[in-house]
């Protein structure tokens, strides 16, 4: 149990940068309250307070290229979701 756990952590943390884990955190978090969630939710997550928010959009652009966040338009809004294997 224990050992699955920790293989997992090892896997996301060499799979995804530093940026890119904060924003897959922030992800979560806001995805507790709400499955869609606009990027600029993430960009102001407390997380990224002393963070460039340049390199917070590259990793949220990142992550979609990898299939890990979704967008999709609701009511004409641009909204990100989180995609769950």
């Amino acid at each position: 149990h224990l050992s699955i756990r920790r293989q997992r952590q090892m896997c996301i943390r060499d799979r995804y940068s530093e940026v890119e884990r904060d924003v897959l955190c922030a992800s979560i978090d806001l995805a507790a309250s709400s499955p869609a969630f606009r990027t600029a939710s993430i960009v102001s997550h407390s997380i990224f307070r002393n963070g460039s928010k340049a390199t917070t959009y590259r990793a949220i652009r990142s992550l979609e290229e990898k299939g890990i966040l979704k967008s999709t338009e609701i009511d004409g809004k641009h909204l990100l979701y989180l995609v769950i294997d």
